[in-house]
């Protein structure tokens, strides 16, 4: 498996965002690594929203009573 990287190959890794700091860093926990990273948010990219949490039905039409 080695042969396919190359010194100087840029690579993606897959992890997920657990925390956006005010000074614009974020903590990201990458699959594979036990311990968070700090960086700044302008060295990542390819970012894939969340998807949102359904929430209560809304009814389409009221129902009498």
């Amino acid at each position: 498996m080695a042969e396919k990287f190359g010194v100087g190959d840029t690579i993606v890794m897959e992890g997920g965002v657990t925390v956006v700091h005010d000074d614009g860093k974020v903590t990201v926990r990458l699959l594979g690594y036990g311990t968070p990273i700090a960086t700044r948010g302008e060295h990542l990219s390819l970012v894939a929203k969340k998807k949102a949490e359904p929430g209560p039905r809304k009814r389409l039409f009221d129902q009498p009573d």
